[in-house]
């Protein structure tokens, strides 16, 4: 092949990866906004703020906040065997 058209197909390559590149920002774009969409077709704020305030959402709090004041307290105790619980 000549020069020029080595660098005719060059260029041809070129400006196909700035296409494919550019459709896959607006893809993403795109299926980010199509989630957005989604989610907020599926939750509300009232549904966010309702469980917010919810007894389920203060059992979870209290019970991560037990979780974490049993893992202090096994990190301040070295002597707390350690049991693998996968089998």
């Amino acid at each position: 092949m000549s020069e020029e058209r080595q660098l005719e197909v060059q260029n041809m390559i070129c400006c196909v990866r700035r296409w494919i590149t550019s459709y896959r920002k607006r893809c993403k774009e795109r299926i980010l906004q199509k989630m957005d969409s989604d989610i907020s077709k599926v939750i509300s704020a009232e549904d966010v703020a309702m469980f917010e305030r919810s007894e389920s959402a203060r059992q979870a709090v209290k019970l991560c906040a037990a979780k974490c004041k049993v893992s202090q307290q096994d990190s301040r105790n070295e002597e707390v065997p350690r049991v693998s619980v996968c089998t």
